[in-house]
């Protein structure tokens, strides 16, 4: 039986925690479906990964994520590659793949929302991001179905009518936890000597861009309170962005060069979580932070901050510790409570963490929940998924 086509849209396909969901799904679902996967913006590290997996990837090398023109190319790729699903990734592919889809007669088309607030920042969360849920609520018309990541997403996306309960449909990020494990005693010595890590000193973890929505600057205030309370820490951040100028100086005023280390872009952060002691993710807003669920297969706890969805991960005093956001104090005393704890006690709670994620984030019940939905709607299954109001924001 021919396979049903389709076609997956997003932003681009530089290092980030969706592209890498959207790699993880597009590899395990290749076999059964036939599947394009089309970057607005020129490829990058993610790209290069899906290419070297066998899958097809093109580019409408936008200049910019104005760039309409380029999206001619879209038009022409779908009308070559005739897909029967066009599902897009990320805001503004979420709005051309609407718009652009329904012109070329998809017949089904579906979007994926990957945050709670859709590229604001706390200073321009009220013009900018409410410009953005306009579009998206005007557009959800040529949508039908909607996948988005956690409850409290879905449940903003309800409460501003962005879009209606009966088309959301949430599937939690999910990782094979395997290559997050470390095998041995051995492999984390081992990691901790590369990094210049003493006998008994604490290896603290975050990854992400380096840019506002992640809140690095939150985390030097919290390294500096360390250093002043006598800890004897590291702290690294794999990450590259924009910000590191303004960061690297902080470190300097904070006299924290030898302490607080940025790493720039790092394809070994499961080798780096075998290392780690604490992972902290100091984000001013999240969707679902993949690095989160990343942290817990590795059986590291996490200290986070309660915003998107990383109170659905993280149970507090159990596999981590959950703060306010833009509060270094509140970070710190997470830390130091985390620190206070047994080593023992420090033990549970990075492997329940383990468990936890293996149970709810594991990748083959996000790949299913997609297969249902795909499915639903595939050549081979005529019926439309039947939406019900009362079921949409449960986790299925």
């Amino acid at each position: 039986m021919e396979k049903t086509k389709i076609m997956f849209l997003i932003s681009g396909l530089h290092v980030g925690g969706a592209e890498m969901m959207l790699y993880r799904l597009t590899d395990a679902l290749k076999d059964r479906y036939d599947i394009m996967i089309v970057s607005m913006l020129p490829g990058g590290p993610i790209a290069d990964m899906m290419k070297q997996s066998g899958l097809q990837v093109q580019s409408l090398h936008m200049s910019s994520k104005k760039d309409v023109l380029a999206l001619i190319g879209l038009i022409r790729l779908i009308r070559t590659f005739k897909p029967d699903i066009l599902h897009s990734f990320m805001f503004h592919a979420n709005v051309v793949g609407r718009i652009v889809g329904r012109m070329c007669g998809v017949s089904t088309v579906i979007s994926s929302i990957r945050n709670t607030f859709f590229g604001s920042t706390p200073m321009t969360r009220r013009s900018r991001s409410k410009f953005r849920d306009a579009l998206l609520r005007w557009t959800d018309r040529y949508s039908d179905a909607t996948t988005i990541i956690c409850h409290l997403a879905a449940q903003r996306m309800i409460n501003e009518r962005i879009v209606p309960p009966e088309k959301l449909h949430v599937i939690y990020n999910g990782i094979d936890a395997s290559p997050f494990v470390c095998p041995d005693e051995e492999a984390r010595s081992n990691v901790r000597r590369e990094l210049g890590i003493s006998s008994g000193q604490l290896m603290i973890l975050s990854v992400g861009r380096l840019q506002e929505q992640k809140g690095h600057m939150y985390s030097i205030q919290a390294a500096a309170l360390l250093m002043k309370a006598g800890f004897d820490f590291k702290w690294f951040v794999a990450g590259e962005g924009e910000m590191r100028e303004e960061l690297t100086a902080q470190i300097g005023a904070n006299h924290l060069q030898d302490r607080f280390c940025l790493l720039g872009l790092r394809n070994d952060v499961h080798r780096l979580l075998w290392g780690s002691d604490l992972m902290v993710l100091a984000s001013n807003w999240e969707g679902l932070p993949g690095v989160i669920i990343e942290a817990m297969a590795a059986s590291t706890p996490v200290v986070c901050t309660d915003v998107g969805g990383s109170s659905e991960l993280v149970v507090p005093d159990e596999t981590g510790f959950l703060c306010p956001p833009q509060d270094p104090d509140s970070l710190f005393a997470c830390i130091f409570q985390y620190a206070s704890l047994s080593p023992q006690q420090q033990h549970l709670m990075g492997a329940r963490g383990g468990e936890r994620a293996v149970q709810l984030f594991n990748l083959e019940s996000m790949v299913q929940r997609h297969e249902e939905i795909y499915d639903s709607y595939s050549k081979s299954s005529p019926e439309s998924v039947e939406h019900n109001k009362d079921k949409v924001l449960e986790y299925r």
